[in-house]
């Protein structure tokens, strides 16, 4: 159940710009985990990593996203890297 305090809370977000509503969300979703994961920007750079690897010695198997949109659309599963 929510508090009315928290109702309030959220009401009044509500009413802030768009990029205000970012940051207070940014932050808020930050809070809820105040340690980092050591690990975790590594393995992200490491994956970024592998994924230019493999789109420079494999050119051909990109897709734009139109292409790749179209192919949702269609119910098609789209062309990837992964």
């Amino acid at each position: 159940m929510v508090s009315q305090n928290s109702k309030a809370v959220f009401e009044a977000a509500l009413q802030l710009p768009a990029d205000d509503r970012v940051r207070l969300a940014t932050q808020l979703w930050q809070s809820l985990d105040a340690r980092p994961d050591p690990d975790g920007e590594s393995d992200w750079e490491r994956e970024i990593d592998r994924r230019i690897q493999a789109a420079r010695q494999n050119p051909s198997r990109l897709v734009d996203g139109q292409e790749t949109l179209r192919q949702l659309e269609a119910g098609q599963r789209p062309g990837s890297l992964v």
